[in-house]
């Protein structure tokens, strides 16, 4: 798990850049450690609560702290790989052993904090919209 928390390409050089949003290692926009190692994408399969219970392969784009607790930020990866803006979904995170749990988010407020901290560390910027 701490892999996800530094660079992403998994060369351990205690980087936190997120090169998920950023790029790879050694890239101009990279974590700048220069390991060059390529980066794998984490992929996780979800089943959203609908009509059907369809089970989706998701891009991770990024685990994070807000406030004291571990949240991940996730996408269709269809989306994130055929349009240029994808359907961005928060949850709870938390790791028992080698079982991952995602928990929803229970208020506006927490959605709110916890999509202000994505929106700031994903894109650099504070408001975006």
């Amino acid at each position: 798990m701490e892999e996800n928390k530094n660079c992403g390409c998994g060369c351990g050089c205690g980087e936190e850049e997120n090169t998920l949003a950023h790029g790879c290692c050694g890239e101009e926009d990279g974590c700048g450690c220069g390991c060059g190692e390529e980066m794998e994408e984490s992929i996780i399969y979800v089943t959203f609560d609908d009509e059907d219970d369809t089970e989706v392969a998701c891009s991770v784009l990024d685990i994070f702290e807000c406030n004291g607790r571990e949240y991940i930020a996730i996408a269709p990866k269809a989306e994130v790989d055929g349009e240029d803006e994808a359907e961005v979904y928060f949850y709870r995170y938390s790791e028992d052993g080698e079982e991952v749990k995602l928990d929803d988010i229970e208020t506006d407020e927490e959605w709110n904090d916890v999509a202000e901290l994505f929106d700031a560390n994903f894109f650099g910027c504070e408001d975006h919209e």
